[in-house]
């Protein structure tokens, strides 16, 4: 079976994927937003690692690859979006503000290898690949020590 014959469906799909929080159906479309304190509670799913077979990928799944680590990058976003919200500026500790400025270091570092991964060459792939994997593991303790409060 060849990746290329399930590429429309993929990207419907991760298409979707990025839509799906912001469309509403019948009696949920009446729900207010999540609070920040819970939204948080679904922190650690937005952070879970990404699939082995994604993670492993060969140079052919690069689209995918990077598509996942889209989409997990923009869920974490989100959530990062409900930390500062959690804890405002005026509010926050030098100890959480430092956590803060890491997690946001740590996105921008993640962000540059994942666009270094998107333009990979098949003799570049797996030194890409490896370096968006680091990156993400990075990128979720940061997340996590911000999350716990600093």
């Amino acid at each position: 079976m060849k990746l290329r014959s399930h590429l429309p469906t993929f990207a419907l799909v991760a298409s979707f994927a990025f839509l799906a929080p912001t469309i509403s159906f019948g009696a949920d479309a009446a729900k207010p937003a999540k609070p920040a304190e819970e939204a948080s509670e679904s922190a650690a799913e937005v952070v879970s690692d990404v699939p082995v077979d994604i993670r492993n990928c060969e140079f052919e799944r690069r689209a995918e690859f990077v598509a996942v680590y889209k989409s997990k990058l923009a869920a974490l976003k989100a959530e990062m979006d409900n930390l500062r919200a959690k804890y405002p500026e005026t509010k926050a500790t030098a100890r959480l503000k430092q956590t803060m400025a890491e997690l946001a270091a740590a996105r921008l570092g993640f962000e540059e290898k994942l666009s270094d991964a998107s333009d990979a060459t098949v003799e570049t792939w797996y030194s890409a690949r490896d370096n968006v994997a680091a990156s993400w593991d990075t990128l979720q303790a940061s997340f996590s020590k911000a999350n716990e409060g600093g």
